[in-house]
């Protein structure tokens, strides 16, 4: 995609992602969409590029599907994932990562202070330090 976000994000050296009370972020399509592109352009792979804060929810121990995840305008949903489809053959890579961040301070009680972390590796081993 050529959209401005997508010309932002290939020019960020770090990405962080901020949890939040109110919303559970990986589930609406447009920020899962958004950490599946810095997980395409390597950005979630540099260590330390990608940081993680914000405190850890009740839903901080549910797998992400981004197959399921909300969108207000059902074509965007559409689109996002299908463009996924094309380039991944199918969405187990980016759920896993998505899962892979998502997770991380969940040994923190929900409600707890926030956490930060530093994400040194995303993949198969994922590394993570507290800051």
């Amino acid at each position: 995609s050529e959209a401005p976000f997508t010309r932002a994000l290939a020019r960020s050296n770090k990405i962080l992602v901020v949890r939040n009370r109110a919303v559970d972020l990986y589930s609406r399509i447009w920020c899962c969409w958004e950490l599946f592109l810095a997980f395409d352009q390597g950005l979630v792979h540099r260590p330390g590029a990608l940081m993680v804060t914000g405190p850890v929810t009740q839903t901080e121990h549910e797998e992400v599907s981004i197959e399921s995840a909300d969108a207000s305008s059902p074509d965007d949903k559409v689109k996002i994932l299908s463009h996924i489809k094309e380039k991944h053959h199918d969405f187990d890579r980016i759920n896993g990562a998505l899962n892979q961040v998502k997770t991380f301070g969940a040994s923190h009680p929900p409600g707890s202070d926030d956490t930060h972390a530093n994400v040194d590796s995303i993949d198969e081993d994922l590394v993570l330090a507290e800051v």
